[in-house]
């Protein structure tokens, strides 16, 4: 007789049996945990257990509990029990819902049923009896969250329940067509975009197909598409984002053309416009009488897309903005993004992008790429400024771009284009160097010009005027004792200290060491502070003169405390020793 023994249920035998039950092998499942097969091998053979950080892991690979896992029992199911009307909610079940219609009844549980319906999104409940007599004399809708009675009237193609309600017409809303934006929610728009309980009557009334004229659905429904564009930005796909670009394209289009339509009718344009202020929900800020309705895309919702590497639809979001005159993306950045999302742009095009901005260069991004080799060539190539690009034009004698140049910031130079003065061309420009333009109407001498002509290229108020800390007091000269265009196109190529203190790249700082020295004692201090490491920054700052200081307070919190601060030839002439020791062994 043969007699066979159960063998014991462990959780070893529990993942073998698990494992097996899945159609998964040794190897798979240990590259699900990224562990190695040998571990699980001495798992299902008693050799070890799996770590408990494991177990949560495994049980969900299993489809199984982690007490399960355990212990090999499952968690015996709780009888639940319910009230009569949460049972009503739950089931969905109108005829049971008679029973506590309009009577004000709460449970054990101290709820109403529209609390219910909002818990089980019982939507053949809510679409009989609204919200008030799910209620009854427990106060009103605004009582229960707006939001989900609004979420629960879409859901249920119910959205007349919303005008019913008296307690929602004391707060101004006598219908779907009085809601504004911020009651569309994350969970409405998702539902109504995505929830295959909305039919497409109710969506239609919110998001008005062209061919049924917009129109016909008040402002407030306009409000809420760039809410919907946003989330489909977050969770939609691309055909389902471009469907709806195309209809807010679209819609524009008409907005557009009734404008015109109208301004044709009353001869003047400032009656109707097209404002995308009405979009971005920005009430009393309309520039006429009787704005129409267009649509903008909020810029974060370009700039995520952007982030998301959709470059294309964030092209097309900009250009839906340009044709309202709404906020765009900062189509540089975009650019720059195109150029790298390409995959196949090589690193200095990708630099290029990062520091041209319409043909200029800033100077500041360009010494922060910390690449002198690239720095020097764009340096050399480049205007840094609006000033110099029209200048390097005029000696090209490309006369668009300086009449141009004239027209924005330089009656001088636009009369001097006009009269065909040569001499006069050349001094006007001389002129604006020397400040010699006399103050007035269309002279280049207010703040705003002056800032624009010579800092145009750079976003962080860089620019190469011999005192750079004059750059913010506009009434002082700020291009110092220059004594000629070129001459002030010369102080672009200066390196100043404070603009390469992070920079690993030593040549920058052989640069700066042509220039001004003042600071050199305290670039020094700052660097061997810093970046101790950078010997051969540190020996090129020590053999321009740098020195370290000796600083010290007499007498301290006395009355006739006094500071000194005086050269350390000695731990100057220790660290040059050190340098050179160290630089010796690098090679």
């Amino acid at each position: 007789m043969v007699i066979f023994f159960k063998k014991k249920d462990t959780l070893n035998t529990r993942i073998q049996r698990l494992r097996k039950e899945k159609g998964l092998t040794q190897a798979d499942l240990a590259s699900k945990l990224n562990i190695t097969d040998k571990a699980v091998s001495k798992w299902e053979s008693g050799d070890g257990n799996p770590d408990i950080s494991l177990l949560p892991e495994l049980a969900e690979i299993f489809g199984v509990t982690t007490d399960y896992l355990l212990t090999g029992k499952e968690q015996e199911e709780k009888i639940v029990t319910i009230s009569r009307m949460e049972l009503c909610a739950k089931k969905d079940d109108v005829e049971m819902a008679k029973e506590f219609k309009g009577s004000g009844r709460t449970d054990e549980n101290n709820k109403c049923l529209l609390q219910y319906v909002y818990q089980y999104e019982s939507c053949k409940i809510f679409k009989a009896f609204g919200g008030q007599e799910l209620i009854g004399n427990r106060g009103g809708v605004q009582d229960y969250d707006i939001d989900e009675f609004i979420y629960m009237a879409i859901i249920s193609n119910a959205l007349d329940q919303i005008g019913k309600e008296y307690s929602l017409q004391a707060h101004g809303i006598k219908g779907i067509e009085n809601l504004s934006s911020e009651h569309y929610t994350d969970k409405i728009i998702k539902a109504l975009l995505t929830d295959k309980r909305v039919s497409k009557e109710t969506r239609e009334s919110i998001i008005v197909p062209l061919d049924k004229n917009p129109w016909v659905a008040p402002l407030d429904w306009q409000l809420i598409y760039g809410k919907v564009l946003s989330w489909l930005v977050s969770n939609g796909d691309d055909d389902q984002i471009n469907a709806f670009l195309d209809y807010i394209e679209g819609l524009n289009k008409l907005g557009i053309g009734k404008y015109e339509e109208y301004r044709k009718k009353t001869d003047r344009g400032f009656g109707f416009v097209y404002s995308y202020k009405q979009a971005c929900n920005l009430r009393g800020m309309n520039e006429g009488n009787h704005p129409i309705p267009v649509i903008a895309v909020d810029v974060k919702t370009i700039e995520s897309a952007v982030g998301d590497k959709k470059i294309e639809m964030a092209k097309k979001m900009n250009s839906i903005n340009k044709e309202i005159h709404a906020p765009i993306f900062d189509e540089h950045t975009l650019g720059v993004e195109e150029i790298k999302a390409s995959g196949s742009a090589k690193k200095d095009d990708v630099n290029k992008a990062l520091v041209i901005f319409d043909g200029i260069v800033d100077i500041d991004a360009l010494i922060k790429l910390d690449d002198f080799d690239f720095y020097n060539s764009i340096i050399h190539e480049y205007p840094a400024s609006e000033f110099e690009k029209a200048y390097s034009a005029y000696l090209k004698k490309d006369y668009r771009s300086v009449l141009q140049f004239g027209m924005k910031y330089c009656r001088n130079i636009v009369d001097a284009l006009r009269t065909r003065d040569e001499d006069k061309l050349k001094t006007s420009f001389d002129a604006i160097v020397l400040h010699e333009v006399s103050f007035g109407k269309n002279t280049i001498y207010d703040n705003d010009t002056l800032k624009a002509i010579f800092k145009e290229g750079s976003t962080k108020n860089y620019s190469y005027f011999i005192d750079r800390k004059l750059m913010h007091s506009w009434n002082k000269r700020p291009v110092g004792d220059c004594k000629s265009v070129a001459e002030f196109i010369e102080k672009k190529y200066v390196v100043y200290f404070d603009s390469i203190l992070d920079n690993s790249d030593p040549r920058f700082f052989a640069e700066a060491v042509k220039g001004d020295k003042s600071e050199i004692d305290s670039v020094l201090e700052e660097i061997v502070s810093k970046h101790p490491d950078r010997y051969e920054i540190q020996k090129i700052l020590l053999d321009a003169g740098a020195m370290l200081h000796h600083r010290w307070v007499e007498n301290p919190g006395d009355d006739y405390e006094s500071r000194h601060d005086e050269d350390d030839v000695v731990s100057t002439q220790l660290l040059k020793n050190q340098i050179e020791v160290l630089l010796k062994k690098e090679k």
